[in-house]
């Protein structure tokens, strides 16, 4: 079967893996479903290899075209074309959030005031077969559709000016059944991006691919045991697989010092960027940084795992502003639905939920709580929980009743969403499936959903 390549892929490092150039064509010999690498032969080179499932698209597959986003909504559109690098008619064509199996046109304008906008066109097809926007023209190809409206504005805000640049999704390592040993002589530290209590982390490269790799200390005490905590975290990492969540490339494990290597998020931890960027950040922006969160724990949700340490700081932000879900270090799977942990582990007291901190018993519930202190977190730009108290005090309040008040310029329809989070009683808290619903359908500013032509 004939596929087409979305994207470059020039950092082939081993296994057998097969470099690529944006728009080559793919013979694909071997496909598995459950495995994240097909064994392919490049048309244009002549050379076979394992290619990542995930940069390649079936020839003529609406998913190959470079302005059509899968698995998009509307808040993630407008984020992705808001971007400093786009212009005046950056557009994309994506799944329709309210009409199933039908696709809608997002184009950035350029308003009278200055300001750029995202503005919404619903694409209607007739009989399957004739797309249009306005029901006077109609395209055999959503193709011919693009086309047209590349040289003729008809009554869009403007013409179609180029795709909106697509982010490379994270790349898997090939075998997914046990750790991958990488090769320590190809990894080169970069920069250091943070210390910790058991060792540091570094933006480095693999070959030529950028990665995040954690370094385990040489001098901890217990070493022994906190080895085995330190590859635990890989091996819970291994089994994971969302876009949400930060993906696990392999480990050097065979001689001192050992690391994890990880996929690299350009722009660091969470709470460093809201401090920093707090003040250019809408209110709209921080929800679009809540609902992927919340969609990456309710797929922990489904699988039983408790991340146990969700805060603003274990949230790593990469291009584009996307979010994804980081260190695993104190996460488990759960049998029963809660999980007992023993005293020595440390866990932080105010992102805490009562029955954790007092009971040692932590359950997906108790992920919720810690989720609504992300929330004041991502509301007040990076601000610590439970101002003016230190730990102990902000447990004792805690467990006598009390919950932080509504922050300054937080809407009411948040602060509902934040405070749901903070029930006593661990099953009246929501799921992080209902809280994504709810963030989803969340709307800052009322606006018409689509344009009219």
């Amino acid at each position: 079967q004939l596929y087409i390549a979305n994207y470059d892929f020039n950092d082939a490092q081993t296994n057998g893996e097969l470099s690529f150039r944006q728009q080559d064509k793919l013979e694909i010999s071997d496909r598995h479903t459950y495995n994240e690498w097909w064994f392919a032969k490049n048309l244009r080179t002549g050379q076979s290899g394992y290619v990542p499932a995930n940069y390649i698209s079936p020839i003529n597959d609406l998913t190959s075209m470079e302005w059509y986003f899968t698995d998009t909504n509307r808040r993630d559109a407008e984020r992705f074309l808001e971007q400093p690098h786009n212009g005046k008619g950056t557009f994309l064509i994506r799944p329709s959030d309210s009409n199933q199996g039908q696709e809608s046109l997002s184009v950035l304008d350029l308003s009278s005031d200055k300001h750029f906008h995202v503005k919404h066109y619903r694409i209607r097809c007739v009989d399957s077969s004739l797309y249009y926007i306005n029901s006077k023209i109609l395209f055999p190809t959503l193709h011919e559709l693009v086309k047209y409206y590349q040289t003729k504005q008809d009554r869009l805000c403007c013409l179609l000016s180029r795709a909106c640049p697509k982010i490379k999704p994270a790349l898997a390592d090939i075998d997914r059944h046990d750790l991958l040993e990488l090769d320590r002589k190809q990894l080169e530290k970069v920069e250091l991006l943070g210390k910790g209590n058991y060792g540091e982390v570094y933006h480095g490269k693999y070959g030529t691919r950028n990665v995040a790799i954690k370094y385990m200390k040489t001098d901890i005490k217990n070493r022994s045991s906190n080895v085995k905590k330190f590859l635990d975290e890989a091996k819970i990492m291994k089994d994971l697989n969302d876009k949400n969540i930060v993906r696990l490339y392999g480990v050097c494990t065979k001689e001192e010092p050992i690391f994890i290597v990880t996929e690299y998020m350009t722009n660091g931890c969470l709470l460093n960027y809201l401090r920093k960027h707090g003040k250019t950040l809408k209110s709209s922006n921080l929800v679009d940084f809540a609902i992927p969160i919340a969609k990456g724990m309710w797929y922990l949700e489904q699988r039983q795992f408790v991340h146990c340490d969700l805060a603003a700081r274990n949230i790593l932000v990469g291009e584009q502003n996307t979010v994804k879900i980081a260190d695993f270090g104190l996460a488990r799977v759960v049998q029963d639905g809660r999980l007992l942990v023993d005293r020595e582990s440390q866990f932080p007291i105010k992102w805490m939920a009562p029955e954790a901190a007092t009971k040692k018993e932590y359950t997906t519930k108790s992920d919720v709580w810690s989720y609504g202190i992300l929330l004041y977190e991502l509301i007040t730009r990076g601000s610590n929980p439970y101002p003016d108290m230190n730990n102990n005090k902000a447990l004792q309040a805690v467990l006598n009743g009390y919950r932080m008040p509504q922050p300054p310029d937080c809407p009411d329809s948040y602060y509902c969403i934040m405070s749901s989070c903070w029930q006593e009683n661990p099953d009246n808290r929501p799921t992080f499936e209902n809280l994504y619903n709810r963030f989803d359908d969340y709307e800052i500013q009322a606006e018409p959903n689509y344009r009219e032509t």
